[in-house]
């Protein structure tokens, strides 16, 4: 009768885990950071107020739904990324698609200030101008 210890995990595979967790943790608070930044610039009343004026009131409420939807998404996740690399995968995704939708509120925001101090410009030569593209 021969007794076996397993040896414990060499300690890189243990800060591997460790790192990965942290990892997961990040991404998950980076995804409902950014929808509720994204959130808040659109309740912004003078940036809701040029939306509208300029007839993208129905694909902003899209997108605000859709946020709401990922963030609603991201809240019930919390804490399991930790233990799901798929998870934490799919949520790095949204993240960057996140980031994305970040960068096109603040590029509207950019021409709602334009159209302000210039006066006259519309949204779409302004899309021309900084690459905007709306569908």
């Amino acid at each position: 009768n021969h007794l076996s210890f397993d040896s414990p995990p060499p300690l890189t595979q243990l800060l591997d885990l460790n790192m990965e967790a942290v990892e997961a943790t990040l991404v998950e608070g980076a995804v409902l950071w950014l929808a509720q930044t994204i959130l808040a610039n659109l309740l912004l009343d003078k940036l809701d107020a040029w939306l509208r004026h300029v007839g993208l009131a129905d694909d902003i409420e899209k997108l605000k739904s859709e946020v709401e939807e990922v963030e609603a998404l991201a809240a019930s996740v919390k804490g399991m990324a930790a233990g799901s690399r798929l998870l934490a995968l799919r949520l790095s995704r949204l993240k960057e698609l996140l980031y994305e939708a970040d960068d096109l509120v603040d590029e509207l925001d950019y021409c709602r200030l334009h159209h302000e101090v210039q006066g006259g410009i519309d949204v779409y030569s302004c899309r021309s101008r900084n690459g905007l593209s709306f569908s």
